[in-house]
């Protein structure tokens, strides 16, 4: 699983957290085996990460603050094991909605002042284009940003739908 080297490094290591019912791969065998590994792995077809953690939107003295929160035990041991909670990485999503989202979203909300629903759908495609095709970082991050800074009026009255992304 490709990761950053802090991530890595300073807080995995050589951590290989496994459920309780799993039985550790001998030096023989092939993955997976009856191993059944509790840190996510975003390269694995059959695992949906979006599903296993979300980002929360808080304030923290008067600041926007997004920090990841584990749905499953497999998501909240990723987010303990990976330091994805720690306060570098939470400045960092800060600073991707502040620079980021916002400033992509704009559109969508200027032309929905103006009334134009042409504009609003338009500027919507090339936000979720711009902030949840595949390539982009931090796409579940942008995901449930989106999804809080949009509010369910508006997405009804326009019919936005948005869909988590698939990895």
């Amino acid at each position: 699983m490709f990761c950053c080297i802090d991530c890595n490094r300073e807080y995995k290591g050589t951590q290989f957290p496994l459920a309780a019912s799993s039985v550790q791969l001998v030096p023989e065998q092939s993955p997976p085996g009856q191993e059944s590994p509790l840190v996510l792995d975003p390269t694995d077809p059959a695992i949906e990460p979006t599903k296993e953690i979300v980002f929360k939107r808080s304030r923290v003295q008067g600041r926007e603050r997004w920090t990841p929160h584990g749905l499953t035990p497999r998501g909240r041991k990723t987010i303990t094991v990976c330091g994805l909670d720690r306060p570098g990485l939470l400045t960092l999503y800060a600073d991707h909605v502040r620079d980021v989202v916002r400033p992509k979203l704009q559109p969508l909300f200027d032309a929905h002042r103006s009334r134009d629903v042409r504009g609003v759908h338009k500027a919507w495609n090339t936000a979720v284009r711009g902030l949840l095709h595949r390539a982009r970082p931090f796409r579940a991050l942008s995901h449930d940003a989106m999804d809080v800074l949009i509010s369910a009026p508006i997405k009804e009255r326009y019919e936005l739908r948005l869909e988590r992304p698939t990895p």
